[in-house]
This record gives structure tokens, C-alpha cells and sequence, in this order.
């Protein structure tokens, strides 16, 4: 919190929303995305528009040359217990989960599959040759880390924002005061069930 609201606090970091696509309309100079932002950056970017991506921002002091750790958003794929044919289900999934099929994948939606050497792959190599902006993503693939499953999890990350916009956003209380009050009020939701 403290290296976001220090970004807040030298204005490198708007406080208000704007109504349109406030980076190709250069009134901010970069924002954090993903590779679902590339057809719509390419479609909609005016002439002579030039961008790139980068790996995510890190405070002073995070271990050097290690990989800064980003979100996924993985999907899972189960075979129910009630399944009538579980053996002809579970070759279905590993076909549909298959290396060329994750290419497919990968080609008609530019989501990237999560398989550990995805930018390394030999098989993947052509694609992100014609797609360059992709490696950046497909780089970082490996370090991407998914949330918990829990019911209480809507609460916990509207906890975490409120404390979040109170400290970074508004600076209403001190980053440490921020994440000790998030971390109590989501205890407290996981308490109570």
C-alpha cells in the first residue's frame, strides 16, 4: 500500500475516473493491463501511437532479479462423481487441454494457457513471433498466482479495497494501519462462518 499510495502522492496516479480511453487519449502516460488490451489498443489507437508493455511496478527494496508475481484468472475443470462415463470424459479433457489445443485456444482468444515453459515452447514459438506483444504476458505465466476458492471471498476483496482507497486512494490513515485493518476484518469474516 505504501509504494501505490506514494504513487498517488506524486500524481503519477490519477485520483478521479475519466469518461473514454484516457491512455490513447494521452491524458495518462501508462496503466496496468494484460494481453486481453492488445486488439483493442491496436483497433482503436490513433496514428503514430506507439506503446509497450512492462512487468509489473516493484517497491524499492523487492528481491532483485526475481519475478514480480501477477494474477490469474484459471478455470478448472472437474469430472463429476455422478458422471456416467468419467473414462471417456477424462480423455475429452486431455485433449481439450492439450498443447496444440491450447494453441488454438491461444489463436482465437489471446488467452494465454498456464503451462509453465509457454515462452520457451518450440510449439508456441510462431505465434508469439507474429504476436510479440504477447511475450511479455507469456513471460509471466509461471509467476502468476490464482485466488482461493472461499464464499467469503467477495467480502474479504471489498474489505481489502475499502482499506485500500481509505489509505492510497484518500490517505485517510497510514498504508500499515490500512493492512492491519484488512487483515482484522477479514479475519473476522472468516470467524464467523
Amino acid at each position: 500500500f505504501r509504494f501505490l499510495r506514494e504513487c498517488f502522492v506524486r500524481g503519477y496516479v490519477p485520483r478521479q475516473f475519466f469518461q473514454g480511453d484516457v491512455f490513447l487519449d494521452g491524458r495518462v502516460a501508462a496503466r496496468f493491463t494484460g494481453p486481453w488490451s492488445i486488439s483493442h489498443l491496436e483497433r482503436y489507437r490513433p496514428a503514430n501511437f506507439e506503446y509497450d508493455f512492462g512487468p509489473m511496478l516493484r517497491p524499492d527494496g523487492a528481491a532483485a532479479g526475481g519475478a514480480a508475481i501477477s494474477y490469474a484468472d484459471p478455470k478448472s475443470i472437474v469430472i463429476f462423481k455422478s458422471c456416467r462415463h468419467p473414462r471417456e470424459a477424462w480423455e475429452f479433457i486431455k485433449f481439450l487441454i492439450s498443447r496444440q489445443n491450447d494453441l488454438k485456444l491461444l489463436e482465437l482468444t489471446s488467452q494465454l494457457p498456464i503451462r509453465q515453459s509457454l515462452s520457451d515452447d518450440e510449439l508456441f514459438a510462431d505465434y508469439f513471433r507474429r504476436h510479440p506483444r504477447m511475450v511479455q504476458f507469456a513471460t509471466q505465466v509461471p509467476h502468476a498466482r490464482s485466488i482461493d476458492s472461499l464464499a467469503e471471498l467477495k467480502e474479504i476483496l471489498d474489505v481489502i479495497a475499502q482499506e485500500f482507497e481509505a489509505s492510497v486512494v484518500y490517505d485517510l490513515k497510514p498504508p500499515e494501519q490500512a493492512i492491519r485493518d484488512a487483515a482484522r476484518r477479514s479475519q473476522q469474516l472468516l470467524d464467523a462462518q
